[in-house]
């Protein structure tokens, strides 16, 4: 019978040991498997580009094909420009250098990254990697010069970057509001750009538990504006420093995004 205890106590004994274990390593397990996905798919994505040409920049590799030979500088410079001001703000170093893929047209990139026929998306941060659409697409002037300033003015390198360091700093601890969010404000404040300012005026229902959990079921409208928003109060009211404390107690694992606690009580 003793044995028998024993055994049953080494057992149990091994259980909670292994519990704290798990519980310890919590935040290790999450962030090595997020980053094993992370890379799994940037891999494919590069290798589907493979044939693409390069052209690098301090802290960006970009893959282009030869139809953007005459552009990629342009997006080159751009986003150099765009992430100096963007990592000040948010005071973040990048861990490596940053792919950047340009697509030649919006089929191409609607196949390469598994997009709906009604999405026409300018940029993307996906898997580690910014995807961009040719400036060449929507941008309807032929004039180098134009471009250049359009695509400054008007492109989507200052939301895509703001991602991409989001993503970094909280290592993928987060809902899709809160990055959404967070891209927006800051959008706003580096380049006077409001999104949804028409909807100013809107009591907007969603609940913060109805955008963590059913984001991508709302009107997309009100769900980004009502991100926006969250995102403005807590920087009004606390200061943009709340943020990026938030976000580095996200990285950390150190709070969750689960509850408005989390939020407005930290």
């Amino acid at each position: 019978m003793r044995s028998i205890m024993a055994r049953k106590t080494t057992v149990i004994s091994a259980v909670v040991i292994f519990m704290l274990l798990t519980i310890n390593n919590f935040v290790y397990i999450h962030n090595s498997l997020y980053n094993f996905c992370v890379n799994a798919i940037k891999i494919k994505s590069l290798y589907s580009v493979k044939n693409y040409s390069t052209y690098e920049t301090e802290n960006f590799i970009i893959k282009y094909t030869p139809e953007d030979g005459d552009v990629v500088a342009i997006v080159a410079n751009t986003i150099e420009k765009d992430f100096f001001q963007v990592k000040q703000r948010l005071n973040h170093r990048l861990h490596n250098k940053v792919q950047i893929i340009i697509y030649p047209d919006l089929e191409i990139m609607r196949n390469k990254l598994n997009l709906s026929q009604k999405d026409y998306p300018m940029g993307i941060y996906y898997g580690g990697i910014l995807h961009i659409l040719s400036p060449k697409v929507w941008i309807n002037d032929s004039s180098m010069d134009t471009l250049s300033r359009e695509f400054a003015a008007n492109g989507p390198m200052v939301h895509e970057l703001i991602h991409l360091i989001v993503d970094e700093k909280a290592n993928g601890n987060f809902p899709l509001w809160f990055t959404e969010g967070i891209a927006l404000y800051y959008e706003y404040r580096l380049t006077g750009y409001e999104w949804g300012k028409g909807l100013a005026n809107i009591q907007i229902p969603n609940t913060l538990s109805q955008l963590t959990h059913r984001f991508e079921l709302l009107d997309q409208d009100l769900a980004y504006r009502k991100s926006f928003e969250i995102i403005k109060l807590i920087a009004d009211r606390y200061g943009e420093q709340k943020i990026l404390h938030l976000l580095d107690q996200l990285g950390k694992g150190q709070i969750g995004m689960n509850s408005q606690v989390s939020l407005e009580k930290r």
